[in-house]
């Protein structure tokens, strides 16, 4: 058990921590800490995601406070990938936790910059110091997207060490001789340093979050807000299809290309992972990405967890009657729509990939579909026929037990989409319809 234990900073980041740990300790060797830190002299320690946190809370002191989801929520980067990979995200507890700590970065990915050195805001050291007599490491700083500080609005300078240096030992607190503070700023237009300031924003946002106040969002959650808003702006279609081009062009005299360079993101065409975030068959959990996203199609983070929209790959209704016996044949009438998952339970994104809808209209004529409706004729287009109604059933009881057998058959066959013209189907349907009435007035005469 510890002896002591640093007191962590308001958003110190837990890697400075240990650092400081290190340089209070008296150790000579790195290992030695390691040993007292996590039991093992191979721990790797990392800035951003670091791992083994439970054999640290076990040496911690009797009396202290500290719980594993207090220090990864805090002081660590982990808050701002958690809310985009709701999947994932138990996983990668379990391994910053536990001592499988190179399996935390799967499906981890970045479209921006990340940091070399450690960064800081000149006006932050100084207040630290002035405040604590030390200054450290701020967690926000080190983050991915992150170019200004939000306390202070000016743009963070870089310390000289390197953040993914393996002699984090030797990084200690931050200090006037590792922090210079450059005489020479980036020379941002205005509308890049409010981005810049947006951005960071939102990113501290993420960071700070109570997500036990957010609904959990599983990664079809976000695909299905993404589509929607696209399609809302002409940039995708109801099959899912992302107009890249368009979107990039968009993207870019959205944020302007100062702002967009300066995260280091590349939005030539000759990125095509650029808009990988849309594609269902990759779990990747970019935030900044997302971030990007959501303030070009909707608002802030804030607004955007707390939509409500459903994908609508029928489009909006009311939809088409398509029962012969009703006297709202061919009106749009039906207004009740139930969506189906497929049977593939393998298929996590079901519900979006390969959608089913059964309509019902009041006369109690209900057919399903499958896909989406792309084309006018789509309207017309049912897969099954899942129930006829009391009209048909009324014309049907009325026959003789002969006729009733054969249309038994006529409309089990018909309940199964074998054509793929819709009008070829309808034209069945009507013919069996008066079929069945020509049928029940021969047996009435």
């Amino acid at each position: 058990m510890l002896s002591f234990f640093p007191t962590p900073y308001p958003d110190e980041i837990l890697y400075s921590v240990f650092a400081r740990y290190h340089a209070r300790s008296g150790n000579i060797k790195p290992d030695e800490t390691l040993q007292e830190l996590f039991n093992s002299r191979n721990t790797i320690v990392r800035p951003d995601l670091p791992y083994n946190l439970t054999y640290l809370i076990k040496n911690l002191p009797l009396l202290s406070q500290h719980t594993v989801e207090s220090l990864i929520q805090k002081h660590t980067l982990y808050p701002m990938y958690a809310v985009f990979m709701p999947d994932s995200k138990s996983a990668i507890l379990g391994y910053m936790k536990g001592e499988l700590g190179t399996y935390i970065y799967r499906g981890i990915a970045s479209s921006v910059y990340l940091p070399k050195y450690f960064r800081f805001c000149p006006k932050c050291l100084f207040e630290n110091l002035h405040t604590f007599g030390e200054a450290y490491w701020h967690r926000l700083h080190q983050t991915p997207g992150v170019l200004v500080c939000t306390i202070h609005d000016v743009v963070l300078n870089d310390s000289i060490v390197p953040i993914w240096n393996n002699k984090w030992y030797q990084v200690g607190i931050a200090s006037l001789e590792n922090c210079p503070i450059s005489n020479v700023t980036k020379n941002y237009s205005e509308s890049t340093k409010e981005w810049l300031r947006l951005i960071a924003s939102d990113i501290e946002w993420l960071m700070t979050c109570d997500f036990k106040s957010l609904p959990s969002k599983e990664l079809d959650w976000f695909h299905i807000q993404y589509i929607v808003l696209l399609i809302k702006r002409n940039l995708a279609t109801l099959d899912r299809q992302v107009y890249e081009q368009g979107l990039r062009q968009k993207f870019l005299s959205f944020y302007g290309s100062e702002f967009l360079e300066a995260l280091g993101i590349n939005v030539s065409n000759n990125n095509i992972n650029l808009f990988k975030i849309f594609r269902l068959h990759l779990e990747v959990f970019d935030p900044v990405m997302h971030l990007l996203m959501i303030r070009f199609l909707r608002n802030s983070p804030s607004t955007f967890f707390a939509r409500k929209s459903k994908y609508k790959p029928f489009g909006k209704g009311p939809w088409l009657c398509l029962n012969p016996a009703c006297e709202h044949y061919l009106h749009s009438v039906v207004t009740k729509l139930v969506m189906l998952l497929s049977n593939d339970l393998d298929s996590t994104y079901s519900y979006i990939k390969n959608p089913i809808g059964t309509f019902e209209c009041d006369c109690g004529f209900q057919y399903s579909k499958i896909g989406v409706n792309l084309t006018k004729v789509d309207k017309f287009r049912f897969e099954r026929i899942v129930t006829f109604g009391q009209l048909w059933e009324q014309k049907y009881l009325e026959l003789n037990v002969v006729d009733r057998r054969n249309f038994q058959q006529a409309a089990y066959n018909l309940s199964f989409n074998y054509s793929k013209s819709p009008m070829t189907m309808l034209r069945k349907l009507e013919a069996l319809w008066k079929s069945l009435n020509d049928s029940v007035g021969k047996d009435s005469g």
